[in-house]
């Protein structure tokens, strides 16, 4: 979902990924924005450049603007559900 300022141009995104089991994210980073990813669903590991960090449902994420991160999916049979928050126009995360 985008939010659009009063000249239609998008100022915020909201995005829910459903990883499946054992998929992830390819990694990415946002050079200018800063992201906030809230896990709703199912657990797993979040990479932050050279940092890994476990990640279940009910955590919060944040990622600093220029920070490579991606997301794994460590469930061999349930799904990883996470939103992510972002000031400005985003993408969807490709999945592998």
């Amino acid at each position: 979902m985008n939010l659009y300022d009063s000249k239609g141009k998008i100022v915020f995104t909201i995005s829910t990924t459903i990883l499946k089991a054992s998929q992830q994210t390819r990694g990415h980073k946002h050079v200018q924005d800063s992201e906030v990813y809230e896990f709703i669903e199912g657990f797993g590991k979040m990479v932050l450049d050279n940092t890994t960090i476990d990640v279940k449902s009910g955590d919060y994420v944040f990622v600093e603007e220029g920070q490579y991160h991606k997301v794994i999916n460590l469930s061999k049979s349930d799904n990883l559900v996470f939103k992510c928050y972002i000031n400005g126009e985003s993408k969807r995360p490709q999945l592998k």
